[in-house]
């Protein structure tokens, strides 16, 4: 399980309008399932946009992407589970940004704008949109980060154990 950049061609929200419209998103391959080859090339599967876990509520997507590339990228494990990431406050994008860290089993899709990113996660049984300054190609590397040195400081209040384990402070 990763996250994976999908050229979405379409979607069938089915209630719930997270990806707006086609285009490049980032999602997360831990919420695919009932992948199947569409057309030569492409691809369509369910995808989970519910607690994880869950496998309602969920939209139809159709890729240009091919089912062999979206199985290498689910075969790929995140190299962190936890993304520090720079949310602007209240969705403002004058605000000076906050840290935020996400599970990255959490994470829903992103879409990628000039000024910022959209980001979308699950909280509980609900889902929480905010916008941050990374770019997708950035969550990707914050994803697979092996070691999450230099992401997580000892002025956030944590630190890291001699084998790369976080150790919060008391």
């Amino acid at each position: 399980m990763a996250l994976y950049t999908a050229a979405i061609s379409g979607i069938t929200n089915q209630g719930y309008d997270v990806f707006g419209g086609p285009g490049d998103r980032l999602i997360n391959t831990f919420r695919i399932f009932a992948l199947k080859v569409r057309g030569s090339t492409g691809s369509i599967f369910y995808y989970s946009i519910g607690r994880v876990g869950d496998r309602q509520p969920s939209c139809i997507i159709k890729s240009t992407d091919t089912v062999a590339s979206i199985v290498t990228e689910s075969d790929t494990a995140f190299g962190s589970s936890l993304l520090a990431l720079s949310e602007y406050p209240d969705r403002d994008l004058s605000a000076t940004t906050e840290a935020i860290y996400l599970n990255a089993m959490e994470f829903v899709v992103a879409e990628e704008y000039s000024t910022h990113t959209a980001l979308v996660y699950s909280k509980g049984r609900s889902l929480v949109r905010i916008y941050i300054e990374e770019t997708l190609a950035e969550i990707i590397v914050l994803a697979n980060e092996a070691e999450v040195d230099g992401l997580l400081g000892e002025d956030e209040g944590v630190l890291l154990g001699e084998d790369g384990e976080i150790l919060l402070e008391e």
